[in-house]
């Protein structure tokens, strides 16, 4: 039915809805959400009364539980046992705060958003916060400045093992994860994402890796044993070949193996940094850091890089040795100046 409400200096017309009962009759109670016309300020436990449009006629009174951005539906339980929650805890800041923050779930809230919504200085919010994070029923995860339920917090760090176990289970011989691929796979933002990591890195849960890797604590990678044959075979094979190696598409037929089974020993060993992708090729981690070792020689005798020499050095042609420059770059050791490139400075 359409309403007028009444709450401080408010007077607002909107429409009244009964979540709980058909029918409310006089002398009882029950929950209801007003949906307004247009925006009032009103805190939780604040008071209002409502009154028919016409003829003007006082129908009642009530206590704001909460503001709600959504249109609540009626005889839901969830509902009504969250509003349950919310009208128990009125008589205390703290207890109003858990239950904001319970309803908040792993999205959270800064001081900020809270003080906006229980209409509370930022100042006594966070002294509540931490009233109730030392009874262990809030966290802050990481630097995020977001507060959550400790309940919700640990359901995040639930969904966290449980995202990395079905990945590395499906992939026993992998040793990190790509953090895009995590982030995608939680549906979590970056910055939520890593003051998650950050916490359970703290707990021994997992460690973060240079170049935006992840890897749980108590995961070792593992590889069949005939593919540990076949990566000493293509190790031995790489480091012959010099800096003239076999193309990856015809590494297949060299070790005698599956392209599935060639994919699995590669990556395995990218993640050891025992091979490196460079173009076309493979490199061994013995000839990059020869290749790095002979870079820094001929840019310290010159003040730049001569590529002439350094191909000569290599014993390569200019088909290996761009891809190896490029690598280099990406690494951080080179830089382009000019035409020409130079060691980045450290």
């Amino acid at each position: 039915m359409r309403v007028r409400l009444h709450t401080g200096t408010h007077d607002a017309r909107g429409e009244l809805i009964l979540l709980d009962k058909e029918e409310l009759l006089p002398g009882e109670e029950c929950l209801v959400q007003v949906r307004l016309e247009e925006p009032v300020v009103s805190a939780p436990g604040d008071l209002f009364v409502l009154r028919l449009l016409s003829p003007v006629q006082t129908l009642g009174g009530g206590v704001v539980l909460e503001e709600s951005r959504h249109r609540l539906k009626r005889f839901k339980r969830f509902v009504i046992e969250e509003l349950g929650r919310q009208e128990e805890s009125l008589a205390s800041p703290a207890e109003l705060l858990a239950s904001v923050l319970a309803r908040r779930g792993a999205e959270g809230a800064t001081l900020a958003e809270l003080s906006l919504e229980l209409k509370r200085p930022e100042a006594e919010l966070a002294l509540l916060v931490e009233e109730l994070r030392a009874e262990g029923r809030a966290a802050s995860p990481g630097q995020s400045g977001r507060w959550l339920a400790a309940e919700a917090l640990e359901g995040e760090f639930a969904e966290l093992t449980l995202a990395l176990d079905r990945w590395f289970g499906a992939r026993p011989h992998r040793s990190r994860m790509d953090l895009r691929d995590l982030r995608r796979d939680l549906g979590a933002d970056k910055k939520r994402l890593a003051s998650l990591l950050q916490d359970a890195a703290e707990r021994g849960l997992v460690e973060e890796l240079p170049g935006g890797w992840v890897r749980p604590k108590d995961h070792e990678a593992r590889l069949e044993a005939h593919l540990v044959e076949a990566k000493a075979h293509l190790e031995t094979k790489l480091n012959a070949a010099g800096f003239q190696p076999v193309e990856r598409n015809l590494l297949v037929a060299a070790l005698g193996i599956t392209e599935a089974e060639l994919e699995r020993l590669l990556e395995y060993a990218y993640d050891r940094a025992e091979l490196a992708p460079i173009g076309d090729f493979v490199f061994t981690r013995l000839r990059l850091d020869e290749a790095q070792a002979a870079i820094v020689a001929n840019c310290q005798a010159t003040g730049e890089l001569v590529i002439p020499a350094l191909r000569d050095t290599l014993g390569t042609s200019r088909k290996y040795l761009i891809p190896l420059l490029e690598y280099f770059d990406n690494a951080g050791l080179t830089v382009r100046s000019g035409g020409n490139r130079i060691l980045k400075r450290r």
